[in-house]
């Protein structure tokens, strides 16, 4: 073989890796971006369409004080919400409690501020359909307006 014929024949290989990757690049985009859209029409639709549905939701201690997330998940309990999980949150720097929703279940969302005393301006929509819960609740500095009941 000449140096012309060994250069074509790697400039065919590289050609067809970059056209494989690419195919199976575009493949896997697809798959993803299909299953974003199959979750939030089907996954949203079940959980509103159920009205008996128990919300799942997490805890997460943004202001550093000790035992606070119990507190709060005794109040979110009461107030008939699951709380399946707890821990911190990523820094304790949070002065205000705030609620990420992680599925746009606007009226829960709604019906968990109210339970905490919170405005509906509290609620961070951050779709994620891999995460666990439906709901986080970030507990900030002011958590003792969250844990008293209204009455």
């Amino acid at each position: 073989m000449t140096q012309d014929s060994n250069s074509s024949q790697n400039s065919n290989q590289y050609n067809f890796l970059i056209y494989l990757f690419v195919a199976v690049f575009s493949i896997v985009i697809g798959v993803e971006v299909w299953g974003f859209f199959k979750y939030d029409n089907t996954k949203k639709d079940e959980i509103e369409n159920s009205s008996n549905e128990i919300i799942q939701v997490d805890v997460l201690n943004g202001c550093g004080v000790s035992g606070v997330g119990q507190k709060m998940t005794d109040r979110l309990r009461d107030g008939g919400f699951d709380v399946v999980a707890s821990g911190n949150y990523k820094n304790f720097l949070i002065e205000e409690t705030f609620i990420i929703d992680r599925v746009g279940l606007d009226e829960s969302a709604k019906n968990i501020a109210s339970v905490l005393n919170l405005g509906n301006e509290k609620i961070i929509r951050e779709i994620n359909p891999g995460y666990f819960v439906s709901f986080s609740i970030v507990v900030g500095k002011d958590y003792k307006k969250q844990i008293l009941k209204k009455e």
